[in-house]
């Protein structure tokens, strides 16, 4: 079962030149040449979705990241930027393509860079390798999955403003029926934590989840709830992350409420 393993910055210093290691900066472009961590390839996150915001099919997520260096015998290793979407994403689909081990540096870029960690500007070129999935399908819900599902806890992490419906610009018209909510915001930890304090995603995360075994994290597109999955993941539940989130559920004509 793959897993995430949480690393400090110091850790990262001894062994981000390991061989068995790769190094994966999953921000964008631009983010990355402002600063970025000796030796990190770009894989910037946004571009494992199409333009209506579709993961890749497993086969060409495998690719893509194999583009990068991602082979079977070598541990991912990221690193993030507040507000930690980017990681949480990447985390997820590379736990989805089936790699063992998924390492994630606990501080955000800011805080090694505060802390007087080396920052390189030049980018790295990647050697692109080969990479076999082995898709995880027990990490993902589509809607199949909760279309006819009345027991699954449901965690909406978008603003209060779009799971109520006030908020009218995205077009999601409030959120899936039973959902409950959590603002993706409250789980960033403070002085560049990645995460909160366990203490506190606990009492966020416990009251909303009546359904440990079968709890769902969403929100429009996928990135905020990753960050869901990730907590939920840290604290010792077994998520799901519904990617294709409010998008895929009103292209498929589900039902809402508004409260």
């Amino acid at each position: 079962m793959s897993s995430v393993t949480w690393v400090s910055p110091d850790w990262v210093r001894e062994h981000m030149s390991d061989p068995e290691v790769i190094l994966l900066d999953p921000r964008r472009p631009m983010k990355y040449m402002s600063g970025h961590l000796e030796g990190a390839v770009n894989l910037p996150v946004y571009t494992a979705f199409d333009e209506q915001a579709r993961l890749m099919e497993p086969e060409d997520l495998a690719r893509w990241a194999a583009g990068a260096g991602l082979s079977n015998g070598r541990t991912p290793l990221l690193y993030d930027s507040v507000d930690g979407q980017n990681g949480a994403m990447l985390s997820w689909i590379l736990q989805y393509l089936g790699c063992p081990e998924v390492l994630l540096m606990d501080t955000f870029f800011e805080g090694w860079k505060a802390s007087g960690g080396p920052v390189y500007y030049r980018p790295v070129p990647p050697t692109a390798a080969e990479f076999s999935p082995t898709v995880n399908e027990s990490i993902r819900a589509t809607w199949e999955d909760l279309s006819g599902n009345s027991t699954a806890s449901l965690i909406d992490f978008r603003s209060k403003a779009e799971y109520s419906g006030e908020d009218d610009k995205t077009g999601s018209d409030g959120h899936i029926p039973s959902a409950r909510h959590l603002e993706w915001r409250s789980l960033v930890g403070e002085d560049n934590a990645y995460l909160a304090a366990n203490e506190s995603l606990a009492s966020m995360l416990g009251p909303l989840a009546s359904n440990s075994d079968d709890v769902v994290a969403y929100c429009r597109t996928g990135p905020r709830a990753s960050l869901g999955f990730l907590a939920m993941s840290k604290l010792g539940y077994s998520p799901k992350l519904y990617d294709g989130s409010m998008t895929d559920w009103l292209r498929h004509g589900g039902p809402v409420e508004a409260s």
